[in-house]
C-alpha cells in the first residue's frame, strides 16, 4: 500500500474509532480489522462491534473485510443525502450487504421505514443478525432487476462486489430470485419511495427500469454508477424523462480509475 493510501486509511481509522465506536472493545476490534488489511482484503473472520450513529447504538455483526464498507459509508459518507426527505421516510436499500448503509440511514432518519434487499446468503445472514429485531426494517433476500425471474449471482472474493452481471472471473455462482422494484412496492404496500439507494454492481439501469410507471412514485435516488457496465447517457436520459435532475456526482477513493462514480438525483414536483 502506497504511503498516501496508508495515511488516508489511518485518518479513516481514527475517524471511525473516535466517532462511531461505542466502547473500547469495539475500538480494539476495529483496529484489528484495519491491521488485517495490511496483509489481505478478503478476511471473512466474523467480529461484533458496537457502533453509534446519531442516537442509535447497535451491535454490528461483520467480517474483518467489511471494514472497507464501514469506511465508505461512515467515513466517506457516500450516502449522505443532500435532498430534503420527510421526517419519517420510506427507504429502499438495494444491495444492502450486511446493513452498514441501513445503520447510517436509521441514524440520520430515526423514524424511517427501511426495506433492505440483499441476494447473497452470507451477506443476508449478517444482515438478519443486525436488523431482525428492528420492527421498522424489512429484509428481503432477493436481487432487484428488470424482470421477476431466477438469475445467476456471480460471487466475488469480497462480499460487497457480488453481481448478477457477468463481468469476468468469479469465485462461484449462486442461483437467486430476482424481482422488479414495482413488485417489491406492491408486496409491501409502498405508496412512495422517498429514497432509493442503489449499490447493485452494474444493475443500476435494470433496477430503475424495474420500477416501471412507479418511478414517478420515487423521490430521491442515490447510489454507485458503474461506467463500464451501464450506458451512462441512457441511464441519466431515462431518469430525465421522468423528471429527475442530478444534484450530485463525485468519485470516491479509487472510483475514477475504477470507473465508478457516486450520484444523487431528485424528482422535481
Amino acid at each position: 500500500m502506497a504511503l498516501k493510501a496508508r495515511i488516508g486509511r489511518a485518518m479513516e481509522a481514527f475517524h471511525l474509532l473516535s466517532t462511531y465506536a461505542a466502547d473500547w472493545a469495539s475500538r480494539r476490534a476495529l483496529t484489528a480489522a484495519y491491521r488485517r488489511t495490511l496483509s489481505t482484503t478478503t478476511d471473512s473472520t466474523e467480529i461484533v462491534v458496537r457502533l453509534r450513529v446519531g442516537d442509535l447504538v447497535i451491535p454490528l455483526h461483520m467480517r474483518m473485510c467489511d471494514i472497507y464498507t464501514l469506511g465508505e459509508i461512515l467515513h466517506e459518507r457516500q450516502y449522505q443525502v443532500r435532498s430534503a426527505l420527510p421526517e419519517r421516510p420510506t427507504i429502499v436499500d438495494a444491495g444492502a450487504n450486511i446493513g452498514v448503509a441501513a445503520l447510517w440511514f436509521l441514524g440520520q432518519y430515526p423514524g424511517a421505514k427501511l426495506i433492505c434487499v440483499e441476494p447473497d446468503l452470507s451477506n443476508f445472514l449478517l444482515l438478519q443478525a443486525n436488523f431482525d429485531a428492528f420492527d421498522s426494517v424489512i429484509l428481503e433476500q432477493v436481487a432487484l432487476g428488470a424482470a421477476d425471474e431466477s438469475v445467476t449471482l456471480h460471487l466475488a472474493a469480497h462480499g460487497a462486489m457480488h453481481s448478477v452481471v457477468d463481468d469476468g472471473p468469479a469465485i462461484g455462482t449462486l442461483s437467486v430470485s430476482q424481482i422488479r422494484l414495482d413488485t417489491l412496492m406492491d408486496r409491501h404496500c409502498i405508496e412512495q419511495i422517498d429514497l432509493l439507494k442503489l449499490d447493485v454492481e452494474g444493475s443500476e439501469f435494470d433496477c430503475v427500469r424495474g420500477l416501471g410507471d412507479r418511478l414517478v412514485d420515487t423521490k430521491v435516488i442515490v447510489g454507485e454508477f458503474h461506467e463500464r457496465l451501464v450506458d451512462e447517457g441512457a441511464f441519466y436520459g431515462y431518469l430525465d424523462g421522468y423528471g429527475f435532475r442530478q444534484v450530485h456526482r463525485t468519485y470516491f477513493g479509487t472510483g475514477r480509475s475504477d470507473g465508478v462514480h457516486a450520484f444523487e438525483v431528485v424528482r422535481e414536483g
